[in-house]
């Protein structure tokens, strides 16, 4: 609304929209294939997500998930925490699981040389590592909460493909959505094809994407050398074919996952602890659409940000696009108990800002509101087999669920509609006033039979005091925003045109509250019009 204040000057406050996928509070499990471990590159690939531009928080949590046998044969898998601070602990939510079953995946000795063959199909080792993933208490500071709760995203390279597509199915038996499935040069043992036959006299199941997987990548090459290990395709996914993988590893087999970190890593040279990507590797590996890897791999997933529903096609026209892997074929799952409920998607459509905290970093976004105003939202669910299901919506100071999940703002309780597993709704949250002003994430619990699952809405919320334009009596333009931010200051004379009058950058003494600023202003002209609104953090100007 356009408010007279003086007959030379008009004032309007205004914000921009805006929306991505969270990157808070969720499960990124990485796992290798035959003859290797979660040593050396996983663990580099872990560590460095935790630097990727787009990261949220200041610390994570990185556990070791190690499946083992026992000396009566029977599977054992123990969880420990490796790195940062335990689950309940940290401001980002997020869990890096690093998956090591090198104990039964087969290997080869070089010195004597001599080859352990792979003991276990895949399948096998699935069936051992999805009842961990379910069980309330695997880890103590999860406070009760099992690892599935959260939205799950699996990385696996050669065999670890097909592990991970088995851990997928497994899960969506139980009814449990998977986030994301991403492959890297995925290669099944199948015992009776040379060179597997030297080491894996398995049949481990082809990697493929079931109806309980929303999104899948695959980075995959095909060198058909008699030696070189190839990946393959997987219906269904954003399939990447990478080609002129030279350097790093000396094999294209292993460079997959050397590309992948590359695009984590943006760094140059970037190393993952066994091999490294130079900046004339980078020139050549990935496409001029990809920007060196920093629009590629990584930046598909949650924690990276980007549009997993975007039509760009980075080889370029007649290669598959990046949304292909969210829109493409799904197997239908053979057992669905649906004994969980799933959240999948908890959008805000509140007006915000983009803003950016340093040259070559992702960008951010907030959705901004105001104490006594409201929260608006687009959530969508899938009921369980028992249809009756609530969803909770909190205010939460951090991102991690583990650790309280803050003001309690509504319980909505679903109806299910006949022959329909699924909903969708647009709902409306009233912030109580006054909300203290700050920084926030909004937290959605659905439960239902037993069980929960847990998913933050799409970007953080800012809760800031609203703009307000002021014409003084001397002529003096005050500007009242939030302490710590920037705002634009626009003018026109015809509310048609604007231009940029002034950005004002309120100190930061106390971040979130009322401050305000005062700028003198000519009144010649015989109409003037203001508007403002909030570009971001003043630190990020």
């Amino acid at each position: 609304m356009i408010k007279q204040l003086k007959p030379a000057a008009f004032v309007v406050s205004c914000a921009l929209a805006a929306a991505s996928p969270s990157k808070a509070a969720q499960v990124v499990m990485i796992t290798h294939g035959f003859n290797a471990d979660a040593t050396d590159w996983v663990s580099s690939m872990a560590e460095r997500m935790v630097d990727y531009t787009a990261w949220w928080g200041q610390t994570t949590s990185c556990y070791q998930l190690t499946v083992a046998t026992n000396s009566t044969g029977a599977f054992v898998v123990s969880p420990s925490l490796i790195r940062g601070l335990p689950a309940d602990q940290s401001t980002s939510g997020n869990i890096i699981i690093k998956l090591d079953w090198s104990n039964v995946a087969g290997s080869v000795e070089s010195v004597p040389f001599q080859i352990h063959p792979a003991p276990f199909a895949t399948d096998v080792i699935a069936q051992a590592v999805v009842p961990r993933l379910l069980e309330a208490g695997l880890i103590p500071t999860m406070q009760g909460h099992a690892l599935a709760e959260l939205p799950l995203h699996f990385i696996g390279h050669s065999r670890g493909g097909s592990l991970i597509s088995e851990i997928a199915r497994m899960l969506g038996r139980e009814g449990i959505t998977v986030d994301q499935l991403t492959f890297l040069d995925p290669h099944p043992c199948v015992a009776n094809v040379f060179p597997d036959s030297l080491g894996c006299p398995v049949f481990d199941p082809a990697p493929a994407l079931f109806a309980n997987v929303q999104f899948a990548d695959n980075y995959y090459q095909l060198n058909n050398e008699l030696l070189e290990l190839d990946g393959q395709s997987v219906a269904g996914a954003y399939n990447r074919r990478l080609t002129s993988l030279n350097g790093g590893y000396g094999s294209a087999h292993s460079n997959t996952h050397l590309w992948y970190h590359g695009t984590i890593d943006l760094a140059s040279p970037a190393s993952d602890g066994l091999a490294g990507i130079t900046g004339q590797d980078r020139a050549v590996w990935y496409a001029p659409g990809e920007t060196n890897g920093a629009a590629a791999g990584f930046l598909h997933s949650r924690i990276g940000g980007g549009d997993q529903s975007s039509t760009n096609q980075p080889l370029g026209a007649g290669f598959p696009a990046v949304e292909s892997g969210r829109i493409g074929p799904r197997l239908p799952l053979a057992i669905n108990s649906r004994d969980w409920p799933n959240l999948s998607t908890v959008r805000l459509r509140n007006a915000g800002f983009d803003y950016s905290s340093g040259v070559g970093s992702a960008l951010r976004r907030e959705g901004v509101v105001h104490p006594g105003s409201r929260l608006d939202l687009e959530v969508e669910w899938i009921h369980s087999a028992a249809g009756s299901e609530t969803i909770s919506y909190h205010l939460d100071a951090d991102a991690n669920p583990l650790n309280g999940l803050g003001q309690l703002l509504t319980t909505d309780l679903l109806t299910q509609i006949p022959g329909n597993p699924g909903g969708t709704q647009v709902r409306s949250l009233e912030l109580t006033n006054p909300t203290p002003y700050g920084l926030y994430w909004l937290a959605a619990v659905i439960s239902g039979n037993n069980r929960q699952r847990i998913v933050y809405a799409d970007q953080k919320i800012a809760v800031l005091p609203e703009l307000r334009l002021t014409l003084l009596a001397d002529g003096t333009l005050r500007t009242r925003g939030a302490d710590g931010y920037a705002a634009a200051i626009e003018e026109a004379q015809d509310v048609g045109t604007w231009n940029l009058f002034e950005t004002v950058a309120f100190p930061g003494l106390q971040p979130g509250t009322p401050a305000t600023t005062d700028r003198p202003v000519s009144l010649t002209e015989s109409r003037r019009f203001f508007r403002s609104r909030y570009l971001g953090p003043s630190s990020a100007q």
